[in-house]
């Protein structure tokens, strides 16, 4: 979601110190689509929402989009409907994974409005064959602190005589360490000790543990075994207490999505500095039928996939980052459980 949170800034920015006062009688959201299919088994998700309002003041920044019939149709005509599983989240089937070589078409309607997307189709993806691993030390906006962690690489045979193009993610696990007998409750005439019985070790997961667009295209190396950076995974002082397992996904784009993913990362790396990009216009694969001007924010893509983890030792991480300390149960961290996984 982070992504996107780009685009409506793009659509919303006001960029004054004093008030200013939008006098206008047009009111306009704008459909922000975030999400994908992959070769996969499901449930793959589709998120949807419109960007912030406008009228006679700046009224919210976004909103969900609930009750929206949302459809995923291939060229055959074959569709499947998605189940809205929370404000604006909408899921497949568990059964559904899309099929390389296929087309797949994202339908949206809500509130006598039809969104529609261009067709994407799964292009194949090369197998990862190794993932590699470096300590890293990277420059940050300060000129005396710098970003500890680690390098994550895809090593993969490129396919010849191809076009081809490649989207790296990332999700992974980590232990923490809490100290729940020392947990005190706020009261107006100062903190009471309340130790709790549990948890003080739980296993962490994440998505997205590198924020940054990873994409690759094989005008350098096609046909080529290759080695791609897949992620850098830093220390935020909680991930390398023990160790971390890092899992890449190496996706499959078309043409048109890489382009599109291109442009993104080009405008997020914009810092003020005179040697930025120049802004570029960012344009998705989705419609709005009814007025193809208005605009849509986001792009459905789809995606073969080829995916590997990897164990990173704590020691592998060389600098210091202030440690982590809570003084609570363990499971208050979000996407924790102090239920050891079995890979573990």
């Amino acid at each position: 979601m982070k992504r996107i949170l780009f685009f409506v800034i793009l659509f919303s920015l006001v960029g004054c110190i004093d008030e200013l006062n939008i006098k206008t009688e047009r009111v306009l959201r704008v459909l922000v689509v975030e999400g994908n299919i992959t070769t996969e088994p499901g449930p793959h998700y589709i998120r949807l929402s419109k960007s912030a309002k406008y009228g006679s003041i700046f009224e919210d920044f976004s909103k969900k989009l609930n009750g929206a019939l949302v459809r995923i149709r291939d060229e055959k005509g074959n569709q499947v409907i998605l189940d809205e599983v929370d404000s604006g989240v909408y899921a497949t089937p568990p059964s559904f994974s899309a099929k390389v070589g296929s087309e797949y078409t994202l339908i949206v309607e809500s509130n006598n409005e039809q969104y529609i997307s261009t067709p994407e189709k799964v292009m194949p993806v090369a197998p990862i064959q190794s993932l590699r691993i470096e300590s890293k030390k990277l420059a940050s906006t300060s000129d005396v602190v710098f970003d500890i962690g680690v390098e994550v690489y895809a090593e993969f045979e490129d396919p010849g005589d191809e076009q081809n193009f490649y989207y790296f993610k990332n999700s992974g696990t980590y232990v923490v360490e809490t100290n729940p007998e020392l947990f005190e409750i706020v009261t107006p005439n100062g903190n009471v000790p309340a130790p709790k019985d549990c948890c003080a070790r739980c296993w962490v997961n994440e998505e997205g543990g590198d924020p940054q667009i990873r994409i690759a295209s094989d005008n350098l190396f096609d046909g080529n075994t290759t080695s791609q950076l897949a992620g850098f995974i830093k220390d935020d002082g909680k991930r390398y207490t023990d160790k971390y397992l890092v899992r890449v996904q190496q996706n499959s784009l078309t043409k048109e999505a890489f382009r599109f993913f291109q442009v993104l990362e080009s405008q997020l790396s914009i810092s003020g500095d005179l040697f930025d990009p120049p802004p570029a216009t960012l344009r998705g694969n989705v419609i709005n039928v009814i007025d193809p001007k208005s605009p849509v924010i986001g792009y459905f893509y789809a995606s073969d996939v080829s995916t590997d983890s990897v164990f990173m030792d704590a020691s592998l991480v060389t600098g210091s980052v202030a440690g982590f300390e809570l003084n609570d149960d363990c499971r208050t961290l979000a996407n924790s459980t102090d239920k050891r996984p079995f890979f573990w």
